[in-house]
């Protein structure tokens, strides 16, 4: 299944796109922003579960107050996923200290995730971390990747959870100069990060 070329804009549900248990969706050229009501954190970019042998491609996500692309495994284990080639940008402006904003985020409590790609994107929100990634088999390259300005309670430009996960070849710009690039947390089985650069404006 193909959905390309779509834009969308004020939508008035908790999400732009929601996909549920689908396996081969390819998501190509989409543009996702400005929301109704853009005060609630709760508006969000795309929200999938249970996708197999998937891709989310050459879309663009802006000005969108929660997180930018979601994934979970409630209907079923999410395999074989691709995120790539995508801008992801202006993300939680109306951002509160007690509210997660991520670019991307992935959480295992909803679900098992697995063998994710996340390549060849530029991730910039404005608030909290640019990937919170959960589950296992990651494989993170070449992408550009700004940890927002606002973000003071998360201290980490990447946060990967358990599992075992690849990050190289990403340029990583610590945008209010304080914490770390990458966080790994909760005893992975292994996290290799090789071939990066980080920086720290």
């Amino acid at each position: 299944l193909l959905v390309s070329g779509i834009q969308f804009t004020e939508w008035e549900m908790e999400y732009g796109i929601v996909a549920d248990t689908c396996d081969r969706l390819v998501l190509d050229s989409l543009r996702l922003f400005d929301p109704q009501d853009v005060a609630a954190y709760r508006r969000q970019g795309i929200f999938v579960s249970g996708l197999t042998n998937s891709r989310i491609t050459n879309s663009e996500i802006a000005n969108v107050p929660g997180n930018g692309i979601v994934i979970r495994g409630y209907s079923r284990r999410a395999d074989a996923i691709t995120i790539d080639r995508n801008y992801l940008h202006d993300l939680g402006e109306y951002w509160k200290p007690d509210v997660d904003v991520d670019a991307i985020n992935t959480d295992e409590t909803a679900g098992a995730m697995a063998n994710i790609t996340i390549r060849g994107n530029v991730i910039d929100p404005i608030a909290d971390a640019p990937l919170d990634l959960t589950g296992d088999n990651y494989l993170v390259e070449n992408n550009v990747i700004i940890r927002g300005g606002l973000s003071v309670h998360r201290q980490e430009g990447v946060k990967l959870w358990s599992g075992s996960h690849v990050f190289r070849n990403n340029y990583v710009l610590l945008n209010n100069g304080n914490g770390v690039g990458v966080a790994v947390r909760h005893r992975p089985v292994s996290a290799k990060i090789y071939n990066n650069t980080f920086y720290r404006n």
